[in-house]
């Protein structure tokens, strides 16, 4: 492992830990991706969905966030720890049975590695 996907792990664990010292527990979220495209750009037929867990901790829209932004009052924001792959705006994403789409992504990095990923999204 290299220092950047060590950290990654220790983010990883340290969301699980503060869901936990707020009584909520670990808070694990889901990301729908569509399946792989088959057939022409024009009638699109895609593979099976897939499933794709992460940690994530519910973050909050400051000031600047808003400030001559789309930004809803219903929008959420997450810290979501690395997974097996890199969320997308095209995802879907479902916390505590509710789906949001995801459209802005921002990967936190070091060195060229993501440590973890702020995502926001719409319901």
């Amino acid at each position: 492992m290299t220092a950047g996907t060590d950290i990654a792990a220790e983010i990883k664990a340290a969301y699980a830990e503060a869901g936990a010292a707020v009584g909520s527990g670990e808070l694990i979220a889901t990301i729908k991706r569509k399946g792989a495209q088959t057939g022409p750009d024009y009638a699109p037929v895609y593979g099976p969905d897939t499933l794709h867990s992460f940690t994530v901790l519910y973050a909050s829209f400051d000031f600047a966030d808003r400030a001559d932004t789309a930004v809803l009052s219903t929008d959420v924001k997450f810290k979501a720890s690395v997974g097996d792959v890199v969320p997308a705006a095209s995802d879907t994403i479902t916390v505590q049975g509710v789906d949001y789409q995801i459209y802005r992504i921002e990967p936190k990095r070091d060195g060229g590695t993501d440590l973890n990923y702020m995502i926001w999204a719409r319901a």
